[in-house]
């Protein structure tokens, strides 16, 4: 039985003051190896979402209905509005949200995170999400977070040559109550329980011990593996139904799930968050109203859909709305969605961005989520 604990490591590695270089490069020696790190440009890149204009590797839909795939291509990041980024792919324009399809590269060589237990091992090739980026560098790590990453020079970093190959274990990772997400960490009795990296539902992980509540477990990643701490009842030996998407994962508003706590309640069908606190904003309820008059315009969407490409299953669509100081919709972006194909949700973000709100003279951020159950097609007499 391990007890709690809280360590803190400091490691000091004196070897005298490095002369300076001419080239704009620091030089750091341990016994026979020398590296050179450039400096020009560096910065921490602590700011998430902060990313440089210019080429990426993201994964984007193609196709319709049961023929929709995803696969990962080059295309160059050509404007960010918030959370959503406008692309040129072959000199076509594309627009995503950052939760759909975020930045990513591929591994020059092996990268290991460690935090308590916490432990990230990617080997070359592993394809790794982009949390911020400035010319020179990028903070990356396998999710599209800066609290779970690592700050590296480009030159460490490429846009081919992905390696997808990843191992199975004997369990998955359960679905999560709504308002709730699968949250690794790197203590069984961590002071933070917000402080979790998130996992999607349906990964594939090895248990390796458990401890009250808690789960020490492996869970496997593209080109690599991650070590940690879970909610033991999060442990499941099927896999869940949904998507795999750690992009998504990371980005989501929900809590981590914590051994002994009651689920999070429902959200509601629209929260707010405003950029400046000290301008008062119209009631909530006209907003609520405003979605409200608005839902058979955006659900129209699902009824325009050709039978062959409705999800026989029931289909959620979440939406990050921005909304100007004059009432007009500047951002509308997917955020989440489940068993909705591309053509409902592109139709879904194109008629929110059509909705005008009462004026809120600063900037308004809600949350929507709407939801569709494919309901059985009815057949009459006549047609028997």
């Amino acid at each position: 039985m391990r007890t709690r604990r809280a360590t803190i490591a400091i490691m000091l590695l004196l070897t005298g003051c490095p002369t300076p270089r001419g080239d704009g490069a620091r030089s750091t020696t341990s016994g026979s190896e020398e590296e050179t790190t450039p400096t020009r440009e560096r910065t921490d890149l602590t700011r998430e979402g902060v990313l440089a204009l210019g080429d990426y590797l993201f994964e984007l839909e193609e196709g319709e209905g049961e023929r929709t795939t995803t696969s990962r291509r080059i295309a160059q990041l050509a404007r960010v509005s918030g959370d959503e980024l406008e692309l040129s792919i072959d000199g076509a324009p594309r627009r995503v949200s950052r939760q759909a399809a975020g930045p990513m590269f591929c591994l020059r060589a092996p990268l290991a995170i460690t935090e308590g237990d916490l432990r990230i091992a990617l080997d070359a090739g592993a394809p790794v999400h982009v949390a911020a980026s400035d010319a020179t560098h990028a903070r990356v790590g396998p999710v599209p977070r800066t609290a779970f990453s690592r700050v590296l020079d480009r030159s460490a970093l490429s846009l081919e040559g992905c390696r997808d190959e990843r191992a199975s274990g004997t369990s998955y990772v359960a679905a999560t109550h709504p308002g709730d997400q699968a949250c690794m960490f790197s203590d069984p009795d961590p002071i933070d329980e917000s402080d979790g990296l998130p996992i999607p539902s349906g990964v594939s992980l090895e248990e390796l011990d458990r401890e009250g509540g808690w789960a020490h477990v492996r869970v496997f990643v593209p080109g690599g593996s991650i070590e940690g701490w879970i909610a033991s009842e999060l442990i499941s030996t099927s896999a869940p139904s949904t998507s795999i998407d750690w992009s998504a994962a990371a980005l989501r508003p929900d809590r981590c799930a914590f051994p002994g706590r009651a689920a999070s309640p429902a959200p509601p069908r629209a929260w707010i968050e405003r950029s400046d606190d000290t301008i008062p904003l119209p009631p909530a309820a006209d907003f609520e109203r405003t979605l409200r008059d608005a839902d058979p315009r955006v659900r129209g969407c699902w009824d325009e859909l050709p039978i062959d490409q409705r999800p026989n299953r029931p289909a959620r669509v979440e939406v990050r709305i921005g909304i100007d100081g004059d009432g007009q919709v500047d951002l509308a972006a997917v955020v989440r969605s489940e068993n909705a194909p591309a053509s409902l949700t592109r139709c879904i973000a194109e008629r929110v961005r059509r909705i005008r709100f009462p004026p809120p003279r600063t900037g308004v951020t809600l949350r929507r989520t709407y939801a569709f159950d494919p309901a059985p097609v009815e057949t009459s007499d006549e047609e028997l």
